[in-house]
């Protein structure tokens, strides 16, 4: 009996304790998240070249996160801004990222840096957002 009492506090302790990672996680990333044009480019100018296009989006694209769920803008776009809310949710965090996995079933993961994050792009480099109030 004792033991069994105690499986059942461990495993208790568990799913509360994962459920409060999962809101700190949360809570890390509520904010607007604005695209650092020249941390940016400073990462790919180490290894890479981009086209103009892309260029000309650098330091304009951001992140929404709020209320669970996240929003991509990217102003100037035919769109005009946002391009989709959807809820998310954390699937792992750690000291230096937190990886999130959206309703549409698209994972991201989020390496932070001092007030910002960075995202790795197919191209190999890192786009790097920063807090709009600071954190």
């Amino acid at each position: 009996m004792i033991l069994r009492s105690a499986t059942i506090i461990l495993a208790t302790g568990l799913i509360v304790g994962c459920e409060q990672n999962g809101n700190a996680a949360k809570e890390r990333l509520e904010g607007v998240w604005i695209s650092d044009r020249e941390k940016t480019l400073e990462s790919i100018e180490r290894k890479h070249s981009i086209g103009d296009r892309l260029k000309k989006h650098l330091g304009k694209m951001r992140y929404e996160f709020r209320d669970n769920t996240i929003a991509f803008y990217l102003p100037g776009d035919s769109r005009d801004g946002e391009i989709k809310r959807e809820s998310y949710s954390v699937i792992s965090e750690n000291e230096g990222s937190i990886k999130i996995e959206t309703e549409r079933g698209i994972t991201a993961t989020f390496y932070f840096e001092g007030r910002c994050f960075y995202v790795r792009s197919s191209d190999g480099f890192r786009e790097y957002f920063c807090s709009q109030f600071g954190i």
